[in-house]
């Protein structure tokens, strides 16, 4: 029978928000130099991921990891 249950996770990198922008200058910097795409990422890029994975277009997508993180590495 078709429960219409979908399992996908997020695995987030360095987000900016106003916990993140309490972490010394220097350690963020550090923590940039592991991420190829050399910025932090921003909350609405974690909102448009997550509405596009509930609208229509990503039904079939199931049983995934999707990392939003820039590349850390």
């Amino acid at each position: 029978p078709e429960h219409n249950i979908r399992v996908l996770s997020l695995s987030p990198g360095f987000i900016e928000t106003d916990m993140t922008n309490k972490i010394p200058e220097a350690d963020k910097a550090q923590y940039l130099e592991r991420i190829p795409s050399r910025k932090f990422g921003q909350a609405s890029e974690i909102a448009n991921l997550v509405s596009f994975l509930l609208s229509p277009q990503a039904s079939y997508i199931n049983g995934s990891e999707i990392k939003i993180n820039g590349g850390l590495i």
